[in-house]
This record gives C-alpha cells, structure tokens and sequence, in this order.
C-alpha cells in the first residue's frame, strides 16, 4: 500500500535523495539552479508532504516528512538534519530512531552507521559507479548492474537469523529525461541508500536518466515546465506526485 510505504520511506531517506539536478554535470549541483523545495502526494484522505532546505553548496540541510489524514486532521511530522564534514556526513531523526552516519573516504561514501548494531559497506567500480552494498552481520547485501550510465538491475538479499536467504530481483527502463532530485522515494526504494546524497554524488556516479520503469510505481509518465523542471509524475495506477522547486 502506497501510505505505508511512503512512510517507511520517510525513515529512509531521509534521504533522498537520490536527486535532482543532473548528476553528470558539475554544474547541476551549484547554488543557481532551482532547487526541490516540496513534494506532495495524496491519497484519498490520506496526504504526504516532503520539505527540503540546502545550504550555500546545494546541498540538503533539513529534510522534513508530513503525513497529514485530511478527514481527522490528524498530523505526523519528523525533521532530519543533515550535518557534513570532510569525512562524515550525520543524519539525526527526530523520530526517536538512532541517528545515521556515512563515512567519507575522498568524498565517496564507504560504509554507514545506522546504530542498529550493524554496519554497511559500500563498493564501487573503476568508474566510481556503485555496484554493491554489504552488512557485517551478512543478513543483507545488494548488488548493481549498470548499462548505458544508468542502473538497470538491483539485485537485494536478506537473510533471517538462521541465514536463510530471500533474493528479490529489480529491473528498471529509463525515460529521455535528465535525472533530477525527486524527493526520498525515486528511484530508489530502499532504507541503505539516501536519494540526495547518491544524486550529489556521495554514492559515486548517479544515474544520467529518470526511470521510466521501476520498483513499487511500475510506469510513470512525467510533466515538465518549460524550463525542463519536473513539476509532477503519474505511476501506472494513476496517483500523482507533484514537485516544487526555488
């Protein structure tokens, strides 16, 4: 159900991203060009508001999750905080969840603290693409297949306690648009990586493209101002995704 899923990914990403000015270039991340301000998502009666502030470098400070029920009023919010140095970058969660912190090895992550006892490490090819995530305590790891510039499998496995492992295979096609900072859940559903943080460049290499097809929205179709900007995205089953920038 999109609800919980998009809660949950307020718990990740805190992320996001994943992303948005073009990664490619070095110019898509400077202080000029606009910025994702705002996302909102409703469903029913359910509404869901993501907020981005950055500093002068582009990158996100505050990132704030709303979750609204517009029949009772009833309102949810979380704020995480991002704070950067030359070898960290910290996360901290208002959410009661442990804080988290990426280790820097020349500005490309190398592995998380996310203070549940377990500690991911990530590896990347000759080109600084990401191409796997691993745990210490082995129960997860993710690999990457990249074509064209851009990831077109994941592959994820967990393992219970016993390690009994479950392998889940994601394929994703990607639309002729450059890719840009969508908020916490495109393109990547999933808690180990931030969206913003792999979109700066932080996870190495970025994607060149927006998908056309992925994990949990099937294909989406995209709006566009003319200034190029993505104002709002359709998945398959017809719920809107709306983006704001300055």
């Amino acid at each position: 159900m999109k609800t919980l899923r998009l809660i949950g990914m307020a718990v990740i990403a805190v992320i996001m991203s994943v992303n948005f000015a073009a990664c490619s270039d070095e110019d898509d991340n400077n202080s000029n060009d606009k910025k994702l301000v705002k996302v909102e998502f409703t469903d029913g009666s359910y509404k869901y508001i993501e907020t981005y502030k950055y500093d002068k470098e582009g990158r996100v400070t505050e990132y704030q999750g709303i979750d609204k029920n517009v029949n009772t009023g009833n309102t949810e919010v979380y704020t995480y905080t991002y704070i950067y140095t030359d070898a960290k970058i910290s996360i901290t969660r208002s959410d009661n969840d442990d804080d988290i912190i990426y280790t820097l090895n020349n500005g490309i992550v190398v592995s998380a603290d996310r203070g549940n006892d377990d500690e991911y490490f990530f590896k990347y090819d000759d080109n600084k693409q990401l191409i796997g995530i691993t745990s210490s305590s082995k129960e997860f790891d993710m690999t990457f297949t990249w074509s064209n510039d851009n990831i077109v499998k994941s592959v994820k496995t967990i393992r219970n306690s016993g390690m009994r492992a479950e392998t889940y295979t994601y394929d994703m096609t990607y639309a002729n648009i450059s890719y840009r900072f969508l908020g916490s859940e495109l393109p990547f559903y999933d808690s180990k990586l931030d969206n913003f943080l792999f979109s700066y460049g932080y996870f190495g290499k970025c994607c060149k493209n927006l998908p056309k097809y992925m994990r949990d929205f099937g294909e989406v179709d995209y709006q566009i101002d003319n200034e190029g900007y993505v104002t709002g995205m359709v998945d398959e089953d017809g719920e809107t995704y709306r983006f704001f920038y300055e």
